[in-house]
């Protein structure tokens, strides 16, 4: 697995593959396969072990209806016979597949965009990651409400996060029609989740013109990576919101309307989650310069097409940076109302005692 954004702290030593939850036989897994034609329409089922043969009635439908339209295939969870119902019409090697999805739904671990067979020239790609939002965004989205009822300022980073696993499967995988490029997407089996799919994922590929543009493999993973960033995370929402959570803590300072102690506290908490942010942030940025040093392999004449996708995550990594040195300039500034708050302290301290 690639780098983990706690990789430097520490790291959670894998669950036993006998852990029950993981082999719950009746519980199903939801899959949802959408097609370009009706880009707001998708359709899902429900599957367990038993299912793989209605699991490839359903791809080889929607190839029937939709023919030549690449595959994109949803599944909200993972339990250990999904791969025997996937193996039902898609073709490859799935040893890879089965530790990308427990560490989806279990593990720390995140993966950067990369060949599951290192060996090989030929695809899977695969890649597991960590997307970042306000929480509220995830449900303002949904015209529902935050669960759970916590504060505004005491959010885990648990709450800011989307995990995410992609499987790109390209070209030749797909038994019913082999130029049809596969792309399997993997998500936690959470509310949420569900929204997402089943609300924005398949009308924003769809509906994107650059969607089934003829490109290489590589192009297209790094296609697939990037729109999954742009739809899932928006540093600018979480940088905004740690500002006003900044101006919100320097009035509360100026007019010390809680205790030296609370207001130290919570600012201290900001700082750590900054420093956590910052590292998810990180990790976004080394994936996308890993994508783009495959532009140079690829393209060896003047007279190869350079897809759009590679400038597309230039910006990104551009954006980036910006983002990291806001962040570290907003670290800066809760360093400094710290100080602050701590020379009033010992100034009001010193004048009670004259």
């Amino acid at each position: 697995m690639g780098d983990s954004p706690h990789a430097t702290r520490h790291h959670r030593k894998r669950r036993s593959p006998r852990h029950k939850s993981w082999y719950q036989e009746g519980v199903p897994i939801r899959i949802h396969i959408g097609n370009r034609r009706s880009p707001g329409y998708h359709s899902s089922i429900q599957v367990t072990s038993a299912d793989g043969s209605r699991f490839a009635a359903l791809v080889q439908e929607t190839l029937r209806m939709n023919p030549r339209d690449p595959l994109l295939i949803s599944f909200n969870g993972y339990q250990p016979w999904l791969e025997q119902v996937i193996a039902t019409c898609i073709d490859d090697r799935y040893d890879e597949l089965t530790d990308l999805n427990r560490a989806l739904q279990f593990d720390d671990t995140v993966k950067f965009p990369e060949r599951s067979n290192k060996r090989s020239t030929q695809i899977p790609w695969s890649f597991l990651v960590d997307q970042m939002n306000v929480p509220d965004v995830y449900w303002w989205t949904f015209g529902k409400e935050r669960p759970g009822g916590r504060p505004q300022g005491a959010d885990e980073i648990d709450d800011y996060r989307f995990r995410i696993a992609a499987w790109c499967c390209g070209r030749g995988a797909c038994r019913f029609d082999r130029e049809v490029p596969v792309t399997l997407v993997f998500t936690q089996s959470k509310l949420l989740a569900e929204n997402v799919v089943h609300d924005l994922f398949f009308p924003y590929f769809y509906e994107d013109e650059e969607y089934d543009m003829p490109r290489r493999d590589e192009e297209s993973v790094c296609w697939t990576f990037l729109r999954l960033y742009w739809l899932l995370s928006d540093w600018q929402n979480i940088i905004r919101e740690i500002e006003r959570e900044l101006e919100e803590a320097e009035l509360n300072s100026r007019g010390r309307k809680y205790p030296v102690k609370v207001r130290t506290r919570l600012a201290h908490k900001q700082i750590d989650r900054i420093f956590e942010l910052s590292e998810y942030m990180r990790f976004h940025t080394r994936s996308f310069k890993k994508l783009l040093k495959l532009k140079d392999t690829m393209h060896k004449s003047a007279d190869d097409a350079i897809d759009p996708v590679w400038d597309e995550i230039g910006d990104a990594v551009e954006d980036l940076d910006q983002y990291s040195y806001y962040m570290d300039t907003l670290k800066e500034r809760f360093l400094n109302l710290i100080e602050l708050v701590s020379r009033l302290h010992v100034d009001t301290q010193e004048q009670r005692l004259t």
